[in-house]
């Protein structure tokens, strides 16, 4: 499936958005919870890659638009009788 110039954007920005979630989140937790670090990367990890999941799932998902025909937009000829 190509991605329009504004899907694409959208999708890399927000990548970009969960890569600093996600280091900001191991700097935080290395500073804090120092002694839990080997739980907390494995964590951090699964968690943004299952919001990234979600978000390349919603950003690549076909888009239902309703679509109107010249029919819809004639008027209904009265019958004859």
């Amino acid at each position: 499936m190509t991605l329009t110039k504004a899907r694409r954007t959208q999708l890399i920005l927000s990548w970009i958005g969960i890569g600093l979630g996600w280091a900001a989140s191991l700097g935080l937790g290395l500073v804090l919870l120092s002694e839990w670090i080997a739980l907390l990367v494995p964590a951090a990890t699964a968690g943004a890659l299952g919001v990234g999941v979600l978000v390349t799932k919603r950003v690549t998902a076909h888009h239902k638009r309703a679509s109107i025909t010249v029919g819809d937009l004639r008027m209904a000829r009265p019958r004859r009788r």
